[in-house]
């Protein structure tokens, strides 16, 4: 349990959070920091933990990291820069293709001072394939 007077959604408090749950695990479990090619465990972020020192603090601890973060408009322009070559169709879990959806690679595309070996893979889906999901702009009246 941490204390009441933790902090939230700061960097230190996910390296915090990590570190516990890292310590946690038995040692047959834990992280092999010494194989940082093939991580056994991947930490999943909103853009609350898209840090550099939170980012730094998963590959220290050797496991793989995946965080969202805000579309900005260098971000926007950038996922409107790759040619059609460079999308792929995405794939699930069960290696069945996703309708509609697509992926690519844009990290030399963009200026964020990624830890090396950092990637900024984005998606494309069409609207009417999930459920909720709007245009940015709302169709006319």
């Amino acid at each position: 349990m941490r204390p009441g007077n933790a902090g939230s959604n700061t960097a230190a408090d996910h390296v915090s959070v990590l570190e516990m749950a890292i310590e946690s695990l038995p040692d047959h479990a834990q992280p092999l920091k010494d194989d940082l090619d093939f991580p056994r465990f991947l930490v999943r972020s909103d853009s609350a933990g898209a840090t550099h020192l939170f980012a730094r603090a998963c590959i220290e601890e050797g496991v793989g990291f995946s965080f969202g973060f805000p579309i900005t408009a260098e971000v926007r322009e950038a996922v409107g820069a790759p040619s059609r070559r460079s999308w792929h169709k995405a794939v699930e879990v069960d290696e069945s293709v996703r309708d509609g959806a697509f992926v690519a690679q844009i990290t030399r595309l963009l200026d964020l001072r990624l830890p090396k070996g950092s990637r900024v893979i984005v998606r494309k889906e069409r609207p009417r394939h999930v459920p909720g999901c709007r245009t940015r702009d709302p169709p006319p009246p």
